[in-house]
């Protein structure tokens, strides 16, 4: 049985393989770029365009469409889409967006991708298109949560700077006091 369904497997590969395949051919990746997501504070995606074909991709057209609950807002509405007149093969191109939380908690990217669409030649009248990898899940931390935890606090930097001058100025003090006394005694 496991010989019968390697032989299948690879009958398969090899009926479905192209050696060359035809016109461009697309490859759309989706990452984050902001490691600490906060609500309200700007959390930036970077798509990346890669043409692996062999003729230039044609009317490219790079859009954020969303299934599921939007708590993500564009912070400027001009650059939530991207559109090129072409992408030639081997070339690649980046496109980043950035986008500000409405609210915090948990947000599931799974159903959140950009689609793209673009012709695979120039003169061809088809429209391919496809979706970007997405990461999973994403915890928006609350703004207060995130200024308890990182905003400067002066009250521990007063505290800091009392026990460090005490200390400094007391060995100071107690160095003058010392080289006085022999300075006394050499005159």
């Amino acid at each position: 049985i496991r010989m019968f369904l390697l032989l299948l497997l690879m009958a398969t590969a090899l009926a479905s393989a192209e050696s060359d395949p035809k016109g461009a051919w697309i490859l759309a990746s989706k990452k984050i770029i902001t490691s600490y997501a906060v609500q309200g504070k700007d959390y930036v995606v970077s798509y990346g365009l890669y043409n692996v074909g062999n003729r230039p991709a044609t009317k490219v057209l790079v859009f954020a469409i969303r299934h599921g609950l939007a708590i993500l807002l564009p912070k400027y509405l001009a650059i939530a889409r991207m559109k090129m007149a072409r992408l030639n093969p081997g070339e690649k191109i980046t496109h980043v967006v950035i986008l500000r939380s409405i609210k915090y908690g948990n947000y599931t990217f799974s159903l959140d991708a950009a689609k793209v669409t673009y012709s695979p030649d120039v003169d061809s009248k088809e429209v391919r298109s496809g979706f970007t990898s997405t990461p999973t899940k994403v915890h928006f931390h609350s703004l207060s949560e995130y200024e308890r935890r990182f905003g400067s606090n002066i009250y521990y930097l007063i505290v800091f700077f009392l026990i460090m001058g005490s200390t400094s100025f007391g060995a100071l003090w107690m160095y003058l006091r010392s080289s006085e006394k022999y300075e006394d005694e050499e005159n």
